[in-house]
């Protein structure tokens, strides 16, 4: 009798794009290295082009409301939203500070500083 063990996903970052009225398909088609084609149903109401992407797995379409996935290695697969959703979050934004012509010493302090301010909520240093 075998005895399945169990895993979890390694939490990776991936880049993906919406497909949404808010994108341009000949961008996204662009990027992703896929081609705009009409919908297959003439009679589709949720937009009128699809992205078809070519993958290891055959062509794949991403249609109106789809994530289009760049994965780890590079390749780009469509992904529904619900699926989407229930699979990534979206990575917290990176703050850039500029120092001037401060040394690395004074880099290092500026950080330390504002991460203590960070765990008291704020106050000053």
């Amino acid at each position: 009798m075998i005895s399945p063990e169990k895993y979890r996903k390694k939490p990776v970052e991936i880049e993906a794009v919406h497909l949404t009225n808010d994108v341009s398909p000949d961008e996204v088609a662009s990027w992703c290295g896929g081609r705009v084609a009409p919908h297959p149903e003439q009679n589709y109401t949720g937009g009128a082009l699809v992205i078809e992407i070519e993958t290891l797995e055959g062509t794949m379409r991403a249609e109106p409301g789809d994530w289009i996935i760049k994965g780890v290695v590079g390749k780009f697969y469509p992904c529904r939203d619900d699926i989407f959703e229930a699979t990534y979050e979206a990575t917290e934004a990176r703050t850039v500070v500029f120092c001037g012509n401060s040394n690395a010493e004074e880099i290092g302090q500026a950080v330390a500083r504002s991460v203590r301010r960070a765990r008291r909520g704020g106050d000053a240093a």
